[in-house]
């Protein structure tokens, strides 16, 4: 069985599990990412980067982010 995972989109809720510290990108720098404002986090989520508010959800997603 092959499983498919859903690409991350502005308004899209991962799993709970996604949005904890050990996710957190704190160099997003290094990644061409942009500082996020207070509230929010990036995260990663598998192969891409994920910008969530307070709430978990996407704002804003990077993809193949490596």
């Amino acid at each position: 069985m092959i499983r498919v995972i859903a690409k991350p989109h502005r308004g899209f809720r991962p799993p709970q599990s996604y949005i904890q510290p050990s996710y957190f990108i704190g160099n997003f720098g290094y990644y061409g990412l942009r500082q996020p404002n207070s509230g929010y986090d990036w995260s990663r989520y598998y192969d891409d980067a994920v910008l969530t508010d307070r709430d978990g959800v996407v704002q804003n997603a990077r993809y193949n982010v490596d």
